[in-house]
């Protein structure tokens, strides 16, 4: 502190000494026009005075004085760089310091405004479990795609007909699952619905409900997807002559899963059934296969991740789901998830 005292002083005093040298001037002014015994009393006084000043703060002789001259406009050149930087100095943490105000005010409103928690579906959940206990029965009749014989008795395999996701664009998860449809004369189904529900003021509403397996001929082969913009895709491929290798996009319209676009190739022997035809749709009119292919292709990209499948045969969704997996659930599985996401919903509501 004592050096930063000692530094402002400086021009003071030098400022002293250029004082005394004014009066040297002026003394010659007043001598030149013959008035030199106005102030030739106090000559005596005014050359102490100077030599005095000099001896006490570094001015030097009077011979010396135009030196100092020069010291002190290269003093006070580095002292107003200084000045600058300090001001620069000053402004720079009086920003800082403003900055951090504000970046103290913006932590003060996100504490005083917490972040919104997310959507409760506890609703939705306990419903989708209604709906699964009242369906356990066309549930469980689905279950041919898993069905062998061992010792000539019918044996069918664990079945995976049920996931949740959302492919309606609310945000909420959909229950998506596979049912009996369809009775023969003994009372067996022989087909089955894929089914799409969502929950929407307490209320579970049906968005699909449309046949996707049938256990007759060669059989259907299907997986069901979601697509990366949150919409639904099902391909399925039935053989009996022929067959018919069916893809479609549904999304949301008027309330419901509509088809929004759809892509069939059609595999049929020629008359004389020696020869094999095949013909391909895009929205019911026909194309060529390069086009086919094309649109194909897209559908594949857009696929983010597989809920369902059944016998598959569909070469590019298989690897996808033997790399990936699927998010189908056994009955008994989507149960348990279902009571407790419910359940733990509801105790978040608690707290």
């Amino acid at each position: 502190m004592a050096k930063y005292r000692m530094k402002r002083n400086v021009p003071i005093l030098r400022r002293f000494c250029f004082m005394q040298l004014g009066y040297g001037t002026l003394l010659k002014y007043y001598y030149f026009y013959g008035e030199f015994t106005m102030i030739k009393k106090n000559i005596g006084l005014l050359v102490t005075a100077i030599m005095t000043a000099g001896l006490l703060f570094g001015c030097g002789s009077t011979e010396s004085l135009p030196a100092s001259d020069s010291r002190s406009d290269s003093f006070q050149e580095s002292h107003k760089e200084d000045s600058v930087a300090s001001e620069d100095s000053s402004q720079k943490e009086t920003d800082e310091s403003d900055t951090k105000s504000v970046k103290t005010d913006a932590s003060s409103d996100t504490s005083a405004s917490p972040a919104p928690e997310m959507s409760d579906y506890s609703e939705a959940y306990a419903a989708y479990l209604k709906v699964l206990q009242d369906n356990r029965d066309v549930i469980a009749a689905y279950a041919w795609q898993n069905e062998s014989y061992e010792n000539d008795r019918l044996t069918y395999g664990t079945v995976y007909p049920i996931a949740l996701a959302d492919v309606y664009g609310n945000e909420a998860p959909e229950l998506i699952f596979m049912r009996g449809s369809g009775t023969s004369n003994d009372g067996h189904y022989f087909a089955a619905n894929l089914v799409v529900c969502t929950c929407e003021d307490s209320m579970v509403k049906t968005l699909y409900d449309e046949t996707l397996d049938v256990q007759v001929a060669g059989g259907t082969n299907f997986c069901v997807f979601r697509g990366k913009d949150g919409s639904l895709y099902r391909y399925d491929g039935i053989g009996d002559e022929g067959w018919d290798y069916n893809y479609s996009c549904l999304k949301e319209s008027n309330g419901i899963l509509s088809e929004a676009d759809k892509i069939r190739q059609e595999t049929y022997p020629d008359d004389s059934y020696e020869n094999w035809i095949d013909t391909y749709y895009h929205n019911d009119t026909e194309i060529s296969k390069e086009d086919y292919e094309k649109i194909k292709s897209s559908y594949y990209d857009n696929l983010d991740r597989i809920l369902l499948s059944g016998d598959n045969d569909d070469e590019v969704l298989i690897r996808i789901a033997q790399k990936n997996g699927m998010e189908a659930l056994t009955y008994d599985e989507a149960v348990s998830e279902l009571t407790e996401l419910a359940a733990g919903a509801v105790q978040n509501d608690a707290k």
